[in-house]
C-alpha cells in the first residue's frame, strides 16, 4: 500500500474549506486513510493487537471515518447531478437523493485510486446504478426488470429531447 501523509482529524475541516471538489491528491490521501482504517478494523476484530497497537488502530479507524465523511460531503453535487436526470420516474426527488447517497457510499467503500480513475468518474456510475435500481424496483405499479425499465427510460428521454429540439426549430 502507498504511504500516506499523516493527517489528523483536526486537519479535515481545513480540506473541506479549501473548495467544493477534492483534488486528485486529496482523493488518493483520503482513500489511503480509508484503506488503513479497514485494515485496522480487521486487526482489532481479530483481537491480536496489544494495548499499544490498539490505541493506534483506534486512531486509524477514526481517521478513516473522518475521511469517509469528507468524501461523502464533498461529492454531494454528484448525487444531485445524477438525481436530476430521474424526474418523472414515479419517485420523489428526495427518494432519488437518498438512493444516490447509498450509491455514493458504495463508491466510497470500493474506490481504489491505484486503478487510475478519478473518484467522481467512479462514483457517478455507482450513484446512477443505485438510483436506477430503486426506480426499477419501486417506481411504478408494475415491476419491470431493471434492463427493460432502463431501455424504456432511455426511449422516453430521447423522445422528450426530440420534442424540445423539434419545438425549437418550428418556432425559429
Amino acid at each position: 500500500m502507498q504511504s500516506t501523509k499523516e493527517l489528523n482529524v483536526s486537519e479535515m475541516p481545513a480540506i473541506s474549506a479549501a473548495g467544493n471538489f477534492l483534488s486528485h491528491t486529496d482523493e488518493i490521501r483520503l482513500a489511503g486513510l480509508i484503506a488503513t482504517g479497514k485494515v485496522a478494523r480487521v486487526e482489532l476484530a481479530t483481537g491480536r493487537a496489544c494495548a499499544a497497537d490498539s490505541a493506534r488502530l483506534d486512531k486509524d479507524i477514526g481517521l478513516a471515518q473522518a475521511a469517509r465523511t469528507e468524501f461523502l460531503l464533498r461529492n454531494q453535487g454528484l448525487v444531485g447531478m445524477v438525481a436530476r436526470r430521474y424526474f418523472e420516474t414515479g419517485l420523489t426527488h428526495e427518494d432519488h437523493m437518498q438512493e444516490g447517497q447509498i450509491g455514493l457510499l458504495k463508491a466510497i467503500d470500493r474506490y481504489d485510486p491505484a486503478k487510475g480513475t478519478r473518484f467522481s468518474t467512479f462514483a457517478v456510475w455507482w450513484i446512477w446504478q443505485s438510483i436506477g435500481r430503486a426506480v426499477a424496483n419501486t417506481g411504478s405499479t408494475i415491476r419491470l426488470p431493471a434492463n427493460v425499465k432502463q431501455k424504456t427510460m432511455a426511449a422516453a428521454h430521447r423522445n422528450s429531447a426530440n420534442a424540445t429540439t423539434g419545438a425549437d426549430s418550428k418556432s425559429g
